[in-house]
């Protein structure tokens, strides 16, 4: 008797359950077909807008005819009609040759590949933040919790490092002209490809280790592309600034190669935390006391090299560096001292 209902029950359900089917079907068909409408509508308003665009930028174009510029004769200026001439004046000029691709390379350019680092690194700061655990409460601290989290250090040395990242990334488009090229570009993208992979894996020291490893290498890469893209380019001929190019060719050698030494040790470290880890209780404190160091280190060894460098470059001007890096005129530093 149970078994006769209960397939009574269930004959009697499977028509619903069909009907349901069946509804949202032709739901999901319904919607298919609204959407697809609507983006053809789109597109064909998007295509009727260029054509308008299109006939009105013809129809301007032969409204308004060339300027000429005025010509001077003896009863004065023949064409009054042109006030200011801004022609062969302007910078970038309008029209397409020589200066306005000097300006180009010299100025938009470094402009927009710092704009996309930025871009990119505040993306990778922000997914770090997100993924920073947050305290339990916020009336009273827990140290047991700070302790699970080793006090933060370990996502202070990865913002720290994203600092340290966008800071030279400042500093070589200042210093320095790149080309547009794809490899450039595939060296900033792969750098934020392993910082985002690295910072999703902050609470596993072996995981993290070897990723803080991979950026090193990246990083000393990056350095070494960029004494080959500038050891053609030639700097203005004064003594000082030939004692600058080989300054800047020594440091841009000397960080690569450290970099990525740095990289590969702590790939290694990485590789064996675990087994380290089973000798040595505290492998994670003395981790992240060496990787503080080594950020500390690499920091101070960074800014007196800069500092010595941009010293080089404004020799024999009126131009001084001073001390906190600050670049102004040294009429104004005698006045003030």
């Amino acid at each position: 008797m149970h078994n006769k209902t209960f397939l009574y029950r269930k004959s009697k359900t499977k028509p619903v359950l069909d009907k349901l089917s069946t509804k949202e079907s032709n739901a999901d068909h319904i919607l298919r077909s609204r959407l697809q409408i609507v983006i053809l509508i789109l597109l064909v308003l998007n295509l009727a807008v260029t054509i308008i665009q299109f006939i009105v930028a013809q129809l301007s174009d032969k409204r308004f005819a060339p300027i000429k510029e005025p010509i001077a004769t003896k009863e004065g200026t023949k064409d009054q009609s042109v006030s200011e001439i801004t022609r062969n004046q302007e910078t970038p000029p309008l029209t397409i040759g020589p200066r306005r691709l000097h300006y180009q390379y010299s100025a938009v350019l470094p402009q927009i590949t710092l704009t996309l680092v930025s871009v990119l690194q505040g993306i990778v700061f922000g997914l770090l933040l997100v993924n920073t655990p947050i305290l339990p409460t916020y009336t009273a601290l827990s140290w047991n919790f700070l302790l699970q989290q080793y006090f933060y250090l370990p996502y202070i040395i990865s913002a720290t490092l994203i600092l340290i990242i966008w800071q030279q990334s400042v500093s070589a488009t200042l210093l320095g002209i790149w080309p547009s090229s794809l490899f450039q570009s595939a060296l900033i993208f792969l750098m934020v490809l392993a910082e985002i992979l690295t910072f999703r894996k902050i609470g596993f020291f072996s995981i993290w280790l070897f990723g803080l490893g991979c950026i090193g290498i990246i990083g000393g890469g990056t350095r070494l592309n960029n004494l080959r893209l500038m050891s053609k380019v030639p700097f203005e001929p004064r003594p000082s600034l030939q004692k600058a190019a080989i300054t800047f060719r020594k440091g841009q050698k000397r960080d690569g190669l450290l970099y990525i030494s740095l990289g590969i040790v702590v790939v290694l470290w990485g590789l064996g935390y675990n087994q380290l880890l089973q000798y040595i209780p505290l492998m994670p404190w003395i981790v992240l006391l060496v990787l503080i160091g080594v950020l500390l280190s690499t920091t101070i060894t960074y800014n007196r090299s800069r500092q010595s460098f941009l010293s080089e470059i404004v020799e024999g001007s009126d131009l001084i560096v001073l001390p906190n890096g600050v670049i102004g005129y040294e009429s104004l530093q005698n006045t003030k001292d």
